[in-house]
């Protein structure tokens, strides 16, 4: 599925999981409990997802299985294009790049991936 329909699906709820195997899924779970009985589209990095691929397997979670570049690139879209301040959260490994996250910032090198993702609540 093309970028531009995963966004067009259901903009205003995207998850962009780009999980490492280091935090998956002790830390995640109940998140992507959470972002699944809402609907929301989840999205895991594939550089570094198998244990989250395989727990969302698990559970019959439906998630898009793209690469890092095409993660960031569906986080930059959507909170840029569709963003609406309420609905979109991100949640990122530890890599230090640069996405914006909710509220308007940048994730930063050195940031822990809990930090940015209780940054981007």
């Amino acid at each position: 599925m093309a970028l531009e329909a995963i966004v067009n699906t259901k903009p205003e709820a995207v998850v962009a999981a780009g999980v490492g195997d280091g935090w998956f899924p002790e830390d995640a779970t109940a998140v992507l409990e959470d972002a699944a009985a809402q609907g929301i589209l989840i999205v895991i990095a594939a550089r570094s997802g198998k244990i989250a691929r395989a727990t969302l397997k698990e559970w019959q979670i439906p998630c898009y299985d793209l690469d890092y570049p095409k993660c960031l690139a569906l986080m930059k879209v959507a909170l840029g294009a569709n963003y609406n301040g309420e609905d979109i959260r991100v949640v990122l490994d530890g890599r230090g790049d640069e996405v914006v996250y909710e509220q308007g910032g940048k994730y930063s090198e050195g940031m822990s991936t809990l930090n940015a993702f209780e940054m981007s609540l």
